[in-house]
């Protein structure tokens, strides 16, 4: 029993010596397990911050050279936040990688980030040196500064070690992480087998222990395996940036326009393939030259300094943009073009410039075609459009003969259509001229009240003929504009108000300052526009109605015409409009700054304290022939004067016979007017008495009273005309150029016009006031008609053959005629440049189509009369050569 006992204790204690060591091997084995199990774990996890922080950085850098690019390309702003984005993330991960890294012997991974930072802030370096991320630099300037090669190439070799080094880094930990997974999995494996050995005091520990130990190793391959997933998708992400970095270099080398690049010094530094092309040059062969070199600069390539606007741009730090020069081939050939040369700054130094620029050769030719398209719609159109409306005013006036009734209607039909074709041709010319930029706007000081109110004046004999009223109530504002152009505006905006305004109705111009303008408006009672067309309207050949251009006529570029000026003046137009309450058009001028004030006319302000105004005196040109006027009633004496004075005859006004005989022997006249019914000495007096006196005897008379002709008087020899109350106002200017006519030889006119139906025009209208017309068809003739017979006045057309006007102004100026009065009566539309080359003497400039025949002739013969008589005293002398 006791041997049983013994052995049975022998047993117990054998088996719980064995249970206890089985126990204490498993509690040790599961200790040493549990051990390095969580070595394992935190190397896993180490390596799995490792492999995070090196794609994060990834991540960083591509995020970088996408937002470098992205800002290069587009200039956006979000590019640059996605670029500063990028540089942060990859400097925390990489502090985070070297924190991580720190407690690893030295070389190896800690050498591998040292590496990788120093790349990446060389690359970070180039980037902000290249200027591209400057926000002031243009894009064109940032495109070319991200296609410089060699910059890229730097750049790219720093991007290179970052990623070389990354993927060493990479590379390494995943081994790690291979190795360590490794050893986890064979743990696991061990206490798989362990723990089903051991007794059953132990399973509970041993099944909490695998079951964790499980646990965390699932968590460990979960882990790796998104690590692993995550890698991949940054994978593909870098290689779509990669992709669009090169489509954004295809895009720039794709570029229609050069870019060409220089270094300070002016040599070249880059060239793309369409300058390239368009230079005949291979880009390795003018790296390194100078550009005056490369290309050839010439024609409008100077700027106001007298310095290649290139060299400009690299003294002075300033863009240039030259608008016409010449770029030569490698050929040797030149073409037209148009570049722009912009620095390139770092620190505010140059360090460059770039040019971009493109060929212009078709457009010049386009430029030059429709240049010759409207030279000769002026010249082919204008003149003989300006024969015929001649021809037609000469009849319906009745010049050459009464017509029936019938007839005469057919006239103005005929002379209304004309004018409206006159004016199509006129505003159709105008706008491509306004908007093709070749109309110089002739800026001066102006005021509001007085261009407002100078529309009103043009316009109120069409007002008048329509019953409508004209009103302007404009404030005497400063402005900076041209006056001829503004004008035309309110003249175009009155006479649309007018024609649709019904009789009775009232038409205002208004002008007032609103925020720092000028604004005017322009208002009717008319029948109004519909909404639908408030902004149609102002479009070319654009009517409210289409039956507007027949029932009141126009052309529908009126307005077109308008918004053409009003926009070079920096201005907008536009119009507000209810149909049956009339309309309101508006237009604003941008007002002159402050200090830059409008000289007031002292005549405009009668009001001033201190300055009581003179009374005007009529103008008098001092060379105009001198008419004494002899009449008992002063508004009949100032109402003849007037007239006079407007045909450009001077004239000196008595109101009685004595005053006149003393006068007329004072100041002898070239003709007297004589009133018949005076008070004291009675015309017929007053005439003996004028035969009888030396100094009077040949001084022309015409006759101007209410009485009718008496014989004995009519018969007087120098009674030219009897003109009598009321009078026609050509019978009496006839009359009295005839008086005149008398005591000098005949005015003499040289016409200088290739169209035969216009010169005869013109001859027969100069003949018609005593004038000798003479007729020359082409340019050498007119020369050679000059200089054999010199004339009082030359009208002078400038498409003629043999010989242009320009080339007959020219040599007038060097045959002694620089002094010959001239007026260019021309279908061509003329800037200063073409005024300037043919100025001779009193030189005036109108146009065909422009100016109706009657308004003409008033004013050729105005001119004519003011400027002859000057001439007449030595008519065989040549004209006195202009200083």
């Amino acid at each position: 029993m006791t041997d049983a006992a013994s052995t049975a204790s022998r047993r117990f204690l054998i088996t719980f010596a064995l249970f206890l060591a089985v126990v204490v091997v498993l509690v040790v084995q599961a200790y040493f397990t549990i051990r390095e199990l969580g070595v394992a774990n935190r190397g896993s996890m180490q390596t799995y911050r490792v492999l995070s922080a090196t794609v994060q950085m990834q991540e960083g850098l591509a995020e970088v050279e996408a937002g470098y690019r992205g800002y290069a390309l587009t200039r956006a702003p979000r590019y640059l936040e996605q670029w500063r984005a990028g540089q942060t993330l990859f400097t925390l991960e990489a502090a985070r990688l070297r924190s991580l890294v720190a407690g690893e012997p030295e070389g190896g991974q800690r050498l591998r980030t040292g590496v990788i930072e120093r790349a990446f802030a060389d690359f970070i370096r180039m980037q902000r040196e290249s200027g591209v991320l400057d926000p002031a630099t243009s894009r064109d300037d940032a495109i070319r500064a991200a296609s410089d090669l060699a910059g890229a190439e730097r750049r790219s070799e720093r991007v290179a070690v970052v990623r070389r080094e990354l993927g060493a880094v990479e590379t390494a930990e995943s081994a790690l992480l291979r190795e360590r997974s490794a050893r986890a999995i064979a743990l696991e494996r061990r206490t798989a087998v362990l723990v089903p050995a051991g007794f059953f005091l132990a399973i509970a520990l041993a099944l909490a222990t695998a079951a964790m130990v499980q646990r965390r190793t699932r968590r460990v391959h979960e882990v790796n395996r998104a690590m692993q997933a995550e890698i991949a998708e940054k994978e593909l992400a870098r290689g779509a940036l990669l992709r669009i970095s090169r489509q954004n270099e295809l895009i720039l080398d794709a570029a229609a326009e050069g870019i060409y690049g220089i270094d300070p010094h002016g040599y070249t530094l880059f060239i793309n393939p369409a300058a390239s092309e368009m230079l005949g040059v291979q880009p390795d062969d003018v790296i390194g030259r100078p550009f005056e070199a490369v290309l050839g600069l010439g024609g409008g390539a100077r700027v106001d300094l007298g310095v290649n606007a290139i060299r400009a741009t690299l003294s002075t730090a300033a863009p240039r943009a030259v608008p016409d020069a010449l770029f030569r081939r490698a050929d040797g050939s030149s073409f037209p073009v148009e570049y722009a040369s912009t620095p390139m700054l770092e620190g505010g130094r140059v360090t460059g410039a770039v040019i971009t620029f493109r060929d212009v050769t078709e457009r010049r030719e386009v430029e030059r075609m429709k240049d010759e398209f409207v030279s000769v719609v002026s010249h082919e159109l204008r003149t003989p459009l300006t024969s015929i409306r001649g021809s037609l005013g000469l009849l319906a006036a009745g010049k050459l003969g009464e017509m029936p009734v019938k007839g005469r209607r057919m006239l103005e039909i005929a002379v209304q259509n004309t004018d409206r074709l006159v004016r199509l041709i006129n505003d159709i010319l105008d706008i491509e001229r306004i908007e093709s930029g070749r109309v110089t706007m002739e800026v001066r000081r102006v005021r509001a009240a007085e261009l407002a109110h100078q529309a009103v004046e043009v316009m109120s004999s069409m007002a008048e003929k329509a019953g409508v009223q004209l009103y302007a109530w404009a404030d005497d504002l400063p402005l900076t504009a041209d006056p001829d152009r503004i004008l035309q505006v309110l003249t175009n905006l009155l006479s649309n108000a007018v024609k649709f305004s019904p009789p009775g109705g009232e038409v205002t111009v208004t002008a007032e300052p609103v925020a720092g303008d000028v604004l005017f408006r322009v208002q009717d009672q008319g029948r109004g526009i519909p909404e639908d067309r408030l902004e149609s309207i102002f479009e070319r050949f654009q009517q409210v109605d289409s039956s507007d251009a027949r029932d009141k006529g126009g052309t529908g570029l009126g307005l077109a015409i308008c918004r053409s000026i009003v926009s070079q003046h920096g201005g907008r137009i536009w119009v507000e409009s209810r149909p049956g309450e009339g309309s309101t058009f508006f237009f604003t001028l941008p007002a002159p700054e402050a200090g830059d004030d409008v000289t007031r006319d002292p005549a405009a302000a009668p009001g001033q304290a201190g300055a009581a105004p003179a009374p005007p005196e009529p103008a008098r040109d001092p060379e105009g022939p001198l008419v004494l006027v002899c009449d008992d009633d002063p508004v009949m004496l100032a109402t003849v004067e007037e007239i006079l004075q407007g045909w450009g005859y001077r004239t000196v006004g008595v109101t009685d016979g004595e005053t006149a005989l003393r006068e007329a022997a004072r100041i002898r006249p070239r003709a007297i007017l004589l009133d018949m019914m005076m008070p004291g000495m009675n015309g017929s007096e007053t005439l003996r008495a004028l035969r009888r006196g030396p100094e009077t005897a040949d001084i022309p008379v015409v006759i101007l009273s209410a009485v009718k002709p008496m014989p004995r008087v009519q018969e007087q020899r120098d009674v030219v005309e009897w003109v009598e109350k009321p009078f026609a106002e050509q019978g009496l200017l006839h009359a009295l150029e005839e008086a005149v006519a008398r005591r000098a030889r005949p005015r003499r006119v040289l016409v200088v016009e290739d169209d035969p139906d216009l010169a005869r025009l013109l001859t027969d209208m100069f003949g018609r006031h005593g004038i000798e017309a003479m007729h020359a068809a082409t340019g050498v003739e007119a020369v050679e008609i000059s200089r054999s017979s010199p004339p009082d006045m030359i009208v002078l057309d400038l498409a003629l053959p043999h010989g242009d006007g320009f080339w007959v102004v020219e040599r007038l100026r060097g045959n002694g005629l620089r002094g010959v009065p001239l007026v260019v009566y021309s279908a061509r539309d003329l800037d200063e440049g073409d005024r300037e080359r043919l100025r001779l003497g009193h030189t005036e400039f109108l146009t065909k189509g422009r100016l109706p025949p009657e308004d003409f002739e008033r004013r050729v013969v105005t001119l004519l009369n003011r400027i002859a008589p000057a001439r007449r005293a030595e008519p065989d002398e040549p004209h006195a050569a202009a200083g």
